[in-house]
């Protein structure tokens, strides 16, 4: 990209960022997140946000769809059958003007993969607690329930005892 491309993009991101319509940080680190944006930039040029929310939502929905089927695998492999988790959409509105996604009722607000897993994490949790009835995973030195956090840009269960457990990958 040419020079004047450059500062162009650098531009449409100061816009985006502060804009009322945008739900997330243009300035995030994450490379493959930043990646994206830009060629969403080459691609598009400078949208104004009621024409970048389909593309925010679609990569929402696409990353969350991902990452509750690595939940699904790891939850399986633990020997328990299927969860009948619940990704829902919602279009853009006036009170969310890039749309919404959520997890068994967990909004994924994310827009980077370890966020996303860490957020739909926490729905698949939520959904696998209530009905099921099950505490899931859970630490095997303390026995205790373990949380999803992002921890060095990696998903990851942390025990609540405070020492990370392993990746959710």
């Amino acid at each position: 990209m040419d020079e004047p491309s450059v500062t162009h993009y650098q531009r449409w991101l100061r816009t985006l960022a502060e804009s009322d319509d945008i739900d997330f940080d243009p300035h995030l680190p994450d490379q493959e997140f930043q990646a994206w944006l830009f060629d969403t930039f080459c691609g598009n040029g400078d949208l104004p946000a009621t024409f970048l929310a389909p593309l925010v939502l679609a990569r929402r929905l696409g990353l969350t769809y991902s990452a509750v089927a690595t939940l699904q695998r790891d939850f399986q492999a633990d020997g328990h059958p299927a969860a009948d988790v619940i990704v829902a959409v919602y279009e853009p509105t006036d009170h969310h003007p890039m749309g919404r996604v959520s997890v068994e009722g967990q909004s994924i607000q994310a827009l980077d993969q370890p966020g996303i897993l860490a957020e739909a994490a926490e729905g698949f949790q939520c959904f696998v607690a209530d009905p099921m009835r099950l505490v899931w995973p859970t630490c095997p030195t303390h026995g205790l329930g373990v949380h999803p956090h992002v921890v060095s840009d990696t998903a990851a269960w942390v025990c609540s005892a405070g020492h990370l457990l392993r990746t959710i990958a």
